[in-house]
């Protein structure tokens, strides 16, 4: 599972570019959310803005796609987690 936050307005990314800080505006950005009180890792999540959706759907389907292939052409270089070494 993978979630994603689909947000109907604008997105953007603020960084600190001394002495102050730079603003740009963005279409989606990857969120490493560390508040679980469950979960020991951080969930990995998708913020993208409705006008980019299509888009962000599109690539996601196009990086599974080449991911699924490495998988099948190389099935042995793979663990299933839990498995020894994982």
């Amino acid at each position: 599972m993978h979630p994603v936050v689909v947000l109907d307005g604008q997105l953007f990314r603020a960084t600190f570019d001394y002495p102050g800080v730079s603003v740009e505006r963005i279409d989606w950005a990857r969120v490493h959310w560390s508040g679980s009180q469950v979960l020991t890792r951080p969930v990995v999540v998708d913020v993208v803005t409705v006008a980019a959706l299509e888009v962000y759907v599109e690539r996601l389907r196009f990086s599974l796609g080449q991911l699924a292939e490495v998988f099948q052409e190389r099935p042995g270089d793979f663990r299933r987690p839990g498995a020894a070494g994982f």
